[in-house]
């Protein structure tokens, strides 16, 4: 496992410089300019509930790795709850017709984030145990990177508006550890980190780590496109 966690390192360092995040990070830009690509990111932010309930999630299994995704599942599948909570703070929250919600979110502008999605429940299917939880912490790893630059806007905003950020704030952002948030991921750590991969399951993993990163990668970069045009079109 520890090969695996160095190349966890590697992307991370990558990701951390990622168009979106450097975006999202720049002083210079307007923070609701910066949060522009909310409704981008909305099929993705309330599909993550499902995906944890119905694709991570296997009650049947004693294996730990399974039992550790499925504690994790628990706090995850809250998180939906806390997007919804913040639209009320954001203008795209305006009244519009059904159709008009619709074609928002099924766009050309929104293919990534939807197949992020999609793609993610692909990865999924038949997944053993061992190669869930490898799953689950590529997406939980990209959350952090992801969070902590979202935390910060919404700090700057709430110093504007009075509002309080659950899903874009510090709240969300202390969840996504990068890790598993589990109390059986925190007694098994040292059984987790000299966990020992056999060849043929530490090729899968190392390309479930390459697959989940670029997903995320083409999603973000949809939003970064989004936002970027919009801040543009602000002067």
């Amino acid at each position: 496992m520890q090969r695996i966690n160095e190349k966890f390192k590697e992307l991370d360092i990558i990701y951390k410089n990622h168009p979106l995040i450097s975006f999202l990070n720049d002083n210079t830009k307007p923070p609701l300019g910066k949060l522009s690509f909310i409704p981008l990111l909305s099929h993705f932010a309330m599909s993550f509930s499902d995906v944890n309930k119905y694709c991570y999630r296997d009650l049947k299994s004693d294996d730990i790795f399974q039992k550790i995704v499925n504690e994790h599942t628990y706090e995850d599948e809250l998180h939906s709850a806390l997007f919804l909570r913040d639209l009320k703070h954001f203008d795209c929250n305006s009244p519009q017709k059904f159709s008009e919600s619709l074609t928002t979110i099924w766009n050309s502008n929104n293919v990534n984030s939807r197949k992020c999605f999609y793609e993610l429940v692909g990865l999924l299917y038949n997944a053993i145990p061992i190669e869930k939880y490898i799953i689950l912490e590529s997406v939980e790893r990209n959350g952090n990177i992801l969070f902590k630059a979202f935390s910060s806007i919404a700090e700057e905003l709430s110093l504007v508006t009075g509002n309080k950020y659950v899903y874009f704030g510090h709240h969300h952002f202390e969840l996504e550890s990068g890790r598993a948030i589990s109390e059986l991921y925190k007694a098994n750590i040292n059984y987790i980190n000299n966990y020992q991969l056999n060849f043929e399951v530490f090729t899968k993993s190392c390309f479930l780590i390459d697959k989940v990163y670029e997903i995320f990668n083409l999603f973000w970069l949809d939003l970064y496109n989004y936002a970027a045009n919009y801040t543009n079109q602000l002067g």
